[in-house]
């Protein structure tokens, strides 16, 4: 018989041990699913964590030191072959050291001084008046032995008409302008003398420049075996204009 509380705020459950077992039953089956479910996500957690470890490659294993040497002298080498490949190409097609073994073109160029030549300066333009050039010794000059390249000033243009006379060189009649010249006792500039026989051979003093040569002076007149003795240069034997004294460091000067 069922028996119903009469205080307030009771529930209405009925007084049955059966009830009581049916609960009891409930609360274990919640409970084990409760279990369950926690077994669940720790299992599916420990599954993630096995697919992350498996997205990871092992770390590469640490290299012997001899490698890493090897590595270094393999790629400085190629550093060095590339460095020493370029340098033979600017030296073969841009730029030329040279140095000066005489007394011709003082004072601007002393002894022994290093100059650098610009081979491809005429490659872009013509040869200029006053330029200093670097040429091959012309066929049939003889300069002594081993002298194989000279270096002078461009006087005289293709075309051009040369005298010289008190002292001075004209140009088409006009008197050049020399400040370059060596200066002599006094400090005035040094005396130009005129052209041997076998460029002059009138006699009159006066030259013409053929056309595809020019004509070069030594700075140093009194002391330069030049187009005055032995006539014209052929452009084609111009290795390129000097355009930079570069050693000894106390020398330093453009051209």
């Amino acid at each position: 018989m069922a028996v119903i509380d009469p205080s307030p705020g009771a529930s209405s459950v009925p007084d049955d041990p059966g009830f009581e077992r049916t609960r009891a039953a409930a609360g274990q089956t919640a409970h084990g699913a409760g279990l369950s479910a926690v077994d669940d996500i720790n299992e599916s957690e420990s599954e993630t964590e096995a697919d992350i470890d498996d997205d990871f490659e092992p770390l590469e294993p640490a290299r012997p030191a001899s490698t890493g040497i090897t590595r270094l002298i393999r790629e400085w080498g190629v550093v060095l072959v590339v460095a020493l490949t370029v340098a033979i190409v600017v030296r073969a097609f841009v730029f030329s050291p040279f140095y000066i073994p005489s007394s011709s073109m003082e004072p601007g160029l002393q002894i022994n001084d290093r100059i650098l030549v610009n081979k491809l300066s005429y490659k872009a333009h013509d040869v200029r008046r006053q330029d200093v050039v670097v040429f091959d010794a012309p066929p049939g000059v003889d300069f002594g032995p081993n002298v194989k390249d000279l270096v002078k000033r461009v006087i005289g243009l293709p075309g051009d008409s040369l005298e010289i006379r008190d002292c001075g060189v004209y140009v088409n009649g006009a008197k050049l302008s020399e400040p370059y010249i060596a200066k002599d006792a006094t400090g005035a500039p040094a005396c130009t003398t005129g052209f041997s026989t076998a460029v002059d051979p009138n006699g009159d003093g006066m030259i013409q420049v053929p056309a595809g040569d020019v004509f070069v002076m030594g700075d140093n007149r009194t002391n330069s075996d030049d187009g005055r003795t032995w006539g014209f240069l052929e452009q084609s034997l111009i290795v390129g204009r000097a355009f930079v004294i570069y050693w000894p460091i106390s020398h330093w000067t453009w051209l």
